[in-house]
């Protein structure tokens, strides 16, 4: 196994997530010159896609554990007459893969390293050299998001680039947070997802990204109670 705290690698695993994602946006443009294939390019894509699937599972599952232990305490200890409401489970089809996310990193980092190509600044845009930090004019700074409801149907959100080249942006509609991931083209995003039929809390929020890295702090959350305009 391979060593999984090298110094440039984030602990946390939500770190990691946004870290990984930031390594492959810089790779997919810096792969040629520094040996790296489209082949091994991809692999190591298809196993972030499997890991943010696995969340979004995850999270999925976990919601549904919590609203079926609320219903059997509603069961066992409510009013008699109470109605309880176990969720619809939908099926999930299982899958298998090869894992090792971090084994795949940490010897496709090596293989970098060992470029004839590879440079101490190169390594920094990837995030696997100490490098120097954020220029200090991020500290302190983050991404205000302002949300709109459009037609009834589906939320715009936007905020102020200033100087970054774009938002990294997260999104939480009652399952957890889940990665939309690093939004460098203008500074509108349109969420593709339906508005649900009851009044539900969605929540967003987002970090300012410079040079393919996150900088300044996270911003707050935007909150919206949305659902969707009767027919």
């Amino acid at each position: 196994m391979s060593n999984h705290r090298p110094n440039y690698m984030p602990v946390r695993e939500n770190d990691f997530i946004k870290w990984f994602q930031e390594f492959l946006a810089t790779l997919t443009v810096v792969a040629p010159q520094v040996g790296i294939t489209e082949q091994q390019l991809q692999a190591l894509r298809s196993l972030y896609d499997m890991l943010i699937e696995c969340e979004k599972r995850v999270t999925h599952l976990t919601t549904l554990l919590h609203s079926y232990i609320a219903a059997k305490n509603t069961l066992l200890n409510g009013r008699e007459g109470e109605t309880v409401v176990f969720e619809t489970i939908a099926a999930i089809n299982g899958s298998m893969v090869e894992g090792g996310i971090k084994d795949a990193v940490v010897r496709t980092v090596a293989l970098i390293k060992a470029s004839p190509n590879y440079t101490e600044a190169i390594g920094r845009d990837l995030g696997i050299e100490a490098g120097p930090r954020p220029a200090p004019e991020w500290a302190g700074k983050y991404p205000t998001l302002t949300g709109t409801i459009l037609g009834g149907t589906r939320v715009q959100i936007t905020w102020v680039k200033g100087r970054a080249d774009g938002v990294y942006l997260e999104v939480n509609r009652g399952e957890g947070w889940q990665i939309v991931g690093t939004l460098i083209t203008g500074a509108v995003w349109d969420d593709p997802t339906p508005l649900p039929p009851s009044v539900t809390e969605w929540r967003y929020r987002a970090t300012y990204v410079s040079r393919n890295q996150t900088v300044g702090n996270l911003g707050p959350d935007l909150i919206l109670s949305v659902h969707a305009k009767p027919q």
